[in-house]
């Protein structure tokens, strides 16, 4: 099975690009046109699996504002008009989106998935960034924390294929990653919930309470995974069917821990699982003082709040951390975090105030209704 990227390469540069120089050159020179945004192949995951929904050619074309308005409807119309049947043996056209799973058709009124758009739109519907601030230069940081991070991946992703005004290759590269104060609030929030879940693994198997020991202990490995993505600046995958791929290919930590965090999951002995965290979090803690430049923090003594079932107290861990974060995010609550990291945290959610905060969302419009309401030649944006 061909791989969605080359696939996708080889149908813009070979198919696309052709047709735009023949019909409209106009806007040959001001445009770009990359495979980012939704799907396993974006990732570079794709498989046999992938094809049960949109699999196949697909490219996303970047017009200005100015030329969306003025050549959208024309570019659309005109490649529906010109592209091919089939390129390298996989169908063009798809079922239309707005019925159902979009799957590949001969028929010739099937929809292409080449959405034509603009940054500032892209931004809006996976960054949730309004016009104005893809303009500015840089973000506040607390805007930051409303970014979600799997959006944040959909868009550093994938490939551009084509960029000749350099926006887009701009817009990537400025969010390559998080800005440093954000990054390091991010892994304080990380180890303020891990060092919750793991005195909770002890307790509840002391207890007899085995489903909440066992859910505890996968809620650190979770916490585990993410501290591991963070600490290889990579952003980590919001949907878990990709974790594990995703993981893996983490240049540091994830070939030497995931093993041992796999074994975790599957530990017989659920009261002897605390023990098995300790040298993880001793790499996990170097490697974080050393890549954040921090000192060493004493943490290996007994918490606080002291149970005899949890030998490491965290907090020192976090409280070096806070040290080192300046400007607005400084004085902020650490238990909070980022936005996609405490939205299921029943930690917060157990409070009614946290709960009227987020009333708002049931105003909000269906993005995916929104997104199929729109014209042809935005679906499958």
């Amino acid at each position: 099975m061909v791989q969605s990227l080359e696939l996708n390469r080889a149908y813009y540069h070979d198919c696309i690009a052709k047709i735009l120089a023949d019909h409209c050159p106009e806007i040959v020179q001001r445009h770009a046109a990359a495979l980012i945004g939704w799907g396993s192949e974006v990732l570079g995951n794709d498989d046999e699996f992938s094809k049960i929904y949109g699999w196949g050619p697909r490219v996303v074309l970047f017009l200005t504002p100015e030329d969306l308005a003025q050549w959208g409807h024309k570019v659309a119309d005109m490649l529906h008009r010109h592209v091919p049947s089939e390129i390298l043996g996989q169908p063009t056209r798809f079922t239309d989106p707005t019925t159902g799973p979009p799957t590949p058709t001969l028929e010739p009124g099937g929809v292409l998935q080449i959405p034509i758009t603009t940054c500032a739109r892209f931004a809006r519907l996976y960054l949730g960034l309004e016009e104005v601030e893809v303009a500015q230069s840089t973000l506040p940081s607390r805007r930051w924390l409303l970014i979600p991070e799997d959006g944040l991946l959909r868009l550093t992703a994938g490939e551009v294929f084509h960029d000749s005004v350099g926006t887009l290759t701009q817009w990537r590269d400025a969010f390559r990653y998080f800005p440093d104060d954000v990054w390091r609030y991010r892994l304080a929030y990380q180890w303020t919930m891990l060092s919750w879940d793991i005195d909770l693994i002890g307790l509840c198997a002391h207890r007899g309470d085995t489903l909440a020991a066992r859910v505890n202990l996968a809620r650190s490995v979770e916490r585990l995974v993410g501290l591991i993505f963070l600490l290889n600046r990579v952003y980590k995958p919001g949907y878990p069917k990709w974790l594990h791929r995703q993981f893996y290919k983490l240049p540091h930590l994830a070939a030497d821990l995931g093993p041992d965090l796999e074994t975790l999951l599957a530990f017989d002995d659920v009261k002897a699982s605390t023990a098995r965290l300790y040298p993880i979090l001793d790499t996990l803690i170097t490697l974080q003082c050393h890549c954040a430049d921090l000192p060493t923090p004493d943490y290996k003594k007994s918490p606080h709040l002291d149970r005899g079932f949890f030998a490491y107290d965290l907090q020192p861990v976090i409280d070096t951390l806070r040290a080192t974060i300046h400007g607005e995010l400084h004085d902020l609550p650490f238990k909070i975090g980022a936005m996609d990291q405490w939205v299921g945290d029943q930690s917060l959610l157990m409070w009614p105030v946290h709960l009227q905060v987020l009333a708002g969302i049931y105003d909000c419009e269906d993005p995916v209704a929104a997104i199929f309401r729109r014209n042809d030649f935005e679906h499958f944006l």
